[in-house]
């Protein structure tokens, strides 16, 4: 099944998972310090982080509400289909972020975004053998991230591929 397409089994999760999600924004917009949560979105938010960590590996999904934008930010070059690398979990949250959006009143913002599919932000530093860091990738992105791949600036470096030259391998023969 290709990435954006819906089966049975997922209209059924996403009817599962609709009472966990709704509870958990609801826990995160009372612990948001200046208490707006997303009722004034349209005024005052433009940018909506949601970490995922799925398959024990930690990612991000990003909302530009203004630009209308739904971007998956993940430190893993992936040549491989979406469908395999994510599974469901960026169609239902995007299903039940944007279910949220209308159920407050925000139809017009909920029906920009929901038209959306997600694009895979491309960055400098994504990486091709070190799937250990993610979580340490995930937080710098959140820090870092604006909404623009193109002027995005951060000290996370290029992937290095080479051994230092200096550097020796030692097997025990006796083991």
């Amino acid at each position: 099944m290709k990435f954006g397409q819906v089966s049975n089994e997922f209209n059924i999760y996403l009817i599962e998972t609709k009472l966990l999600f709704d509870t958990e924004l609801k826990l995160a917009l009372e612990k948001e310090p200046t208490n707006i949560g997303l009722l004034d979105i349209q005024q005052l938010i433009n940018d909506v982080f949601f970490p995922i960590c799925a398959f024990e590996h930690f990612y991000l999904i990003f909302y530009n509400i203004k630009n209308a934008a739904y971007e998956i930010i993940d430190n893993i070059d992936r040549e491989i289909d979406a469908q395999i690398c994510y599974g469901d979990k960026p169609r239902i949250l995007h299903y039940h972020f944007t279910d949220y959006l209308e159920s407050k009143g925000l139809i017009n913002i909920s029906r920009r975004l929901r038209r959306l599919t997600p694009t895979f932000t491309k960055m400098t530093w994504q990486t091709t053998r070190n799937s250990i860091d993610c979580g340490i990738f995930l937080m710098r992105h959140m820090e870092s991230y604006m909404g623009d791949a193109r002027t995005w600036t951060t000290d996370l470096n290029e992937e290095q591929v080479k051994l230092s030259s200096n550097f020796f391998l030692i097997f025990p023969t006796n083991l």
